[in-house]
């Protein structure tokens, strides 16, 4: 997210010529332009879509519509990299769960954006 409190999307570039003037920014390969962006706000594609098309992103939180898996349940957390594949990270009875995203080929009609970690969710 970029200063003006708008999505970019693009290129990560990281300048860090020394710690007092380190800075990211998106750039957009069809303009040019570069924007200075908030470095916590920084996500990932992950090449998914949930059941109504929107793109995944890492820090997305989701819900997950599964009864037909080993989880048999509803469950909503948020979408990170983990082991070197993307997962719904979440909490059950005290222990930290990390089911894969998308682990069959009927995952995309079970799964349903709620937010983002840079924004209020009301699922979690």
């Amino acid at each position: 997210m970029c200063k003006g409190e708008r999505w970019v999307y693009g290129d990560l570039r990281h300048y860090n010529r020394n710690p007092h003037t380190e800075k990211w920014t998106i750039h957009d390969p069809d303009t040019g332009l570069e924007t200075d962006i908030d470095e916590r706000t920084i996500g990932q594609y992950t090449g998914m879509h949930d059941k109504s098309g929107k793109e995944i992103y890492e820090g997305d939180t989701v819900l997950v519509s599964d009864w037909t898996s080993v989880y048999a349940s509803d469950y909503a957390g948020t979408v990170c990299f983990i082991r070197g594949q993307w997962v719904v990270s979440y909490e059950k009875y005290g222990c930290e769960m990390n089911p894969r995203l998308f682990f069959d080929d009927f995952s995309d009609r079970k799964t349903t954006i709620t937010g983002n970690i840079h924004e209020l969710s009301n699922e979690l």
